[in-house]
């Protein structure tokens, strides 16, 4: 079976769930043929109990007026966290016949952690539709590129992935839609080194057999270097 992707994104109050809360979360599926095929976002109340982190408000949502204002928006519609859970299990369930649904995010360890939470307690402890299927695109990144993890953040990718009209607004649905922009030519770029690097391999016989002929005839020079796979992303 083939994989839909959900781009997940979400803002909180800080970094640990149910001690904290998450705020606002969003989700945007796509394929890699087909780009975006739906959308869910929604604001949720704070989680019964949890306080905001004195560090993640000073540090971050107090910076700027522009993410104060940001901040003070997030209560507005804002809806019950385990209504909203329960929908956003229906929703991504109705992707179920196209696919094997996986969650993508950027870093998953962060917004993925406090969406799985909180879907697990929605659904009485049960597992969410993604179970542990969780694309991390910093870890990707790190393999195409050979970089280190702490610079293949969003600076450090090439910028050819990461789309030029979907701004980053710190708005989950803003920021969803971007990431699954910048997901699905992340993902591409892969398959388009792998099939460049196995399309090499495959000519190497062919390579060897002119370079045997080339020792032969001194007057023939083959250049062609071996056993290199070529370097395609930039």
């Amino acid at each position: 079976m083939s994989e839909v992707y959900f781009s997940l994104d979400i803002e909180t109050d800080g970094p640990i769930p149910f001690k904290n809360s998450m705020l606002q979360m969003a989700l945007a599926a796509f394929t890699l043929k087909d780009g975006v095929i739906g959308t869910f976002t929604r604001k949720l109340r704070s989680y019964p109990g949890a306080i905001p982190d004195h560090a993640c408000m000073a540090e971050f949502w107090y910076s700027t007026p522009e993410l104060t204002a940001r901040y003070e928006s997030l209560a507005d519609g804002a809806k019950d966290w385990m209504y909203t859970m329960l929908d956003c299990d229906t929703w991504i369930r109705n992707f179920a016949g196209l696919g094997k649904p996986v969650c993508c995010a950027s870093p998953a360890g962060f917004d993925f952690t406090f969406f799985r939470c909180y879907m697990i307690a929605a659904r009485g402890g049960n597992e969410t539709p993604f179970k542990h299927r969780c694309w991390d695109a910093r870890s990707h990144a790190m393999g195409i590129l050979g970089k280190e993890y702490g610079s293949c953040g969003k600076e450090g990718i090439p910028q050819s992935w990461r789309p030029k009209d979907l701004p980053h607004t710190h708005d989950a649905l803003d920021d969803a839609l971007e990431q699954a922009a910048q997901f699905r030519a992340q993902i591409l770029t892969a398959q388009a080194q792998k099939q460049a690097a196995n399309a090499w391999v495959a000519m190497q016989p062919a390579l060897r057999t002119l370079q045997a002929a080339a020792a032969q005839n001194a007057s023939y020079v083959l250049t062609a270097k071996l056993d290199a796979v070529p370097e395609i992303v930039q």
